[in-house]
């Protein structure tokens, strides 16, 4: 097998269709699906906000805390979402800015485990 055609594009963000935490099937409306554009763990930008946050777990004497471990995990992962589709609040579209998608996985931590386990998984992100 040539390895060498297997090519990490982590940097072109991909669409991650959210999932129904029950049922597991694609959320959508009318035909559209809510999705979000996300670039995946080998970018530029997860890497940067993972070393960031090394740099400052270095820096402290006990490590950081676990709240603010988790805290800044949360930034890392929101970073890597650049845009989304068919989001709506209390029945209005949601425009995509950083502070309404960190109160949208707040108020659904569904959709925070779903971004995680797809930024992560690096077959959204080969081409060959």
């Amino acid at each position: 097998m040539d390895f060498s055609k297997k090519k990490i594009v982590a940097d072109d963000a991909q669409y991650m269709e959210i999932k129904d935490p029950v049922t597991d099937e694609v959320m959508e409306e009318d035909g559209k699906v809510a999705r979000l554009k996300v670039v995946g763990s080998d970018s530029k930008v997860f890497k940067a906000g993972f070393k960031e946050w090394n740099d400052k777990n270095r820096l402290k004497k006990n490590g950081l805390s676990t709240a603010d471990t988790e805290k800044h995990m949360k930034k890392i992962y929101c970073a890597c979402v650049v845009g989304w589709e068919n989001i709506e609040w209390e029945g209005k579209d949601m425009k995509f800015s950083k502070e309404n998608l960190m109160n949208l996985i707040d108020s659904c931590p569904f959709i925070y485990d779903q971004l995680m386990e797809f930024v992560g998984d690096r077959s959204h992100f080969l081409e060959s």
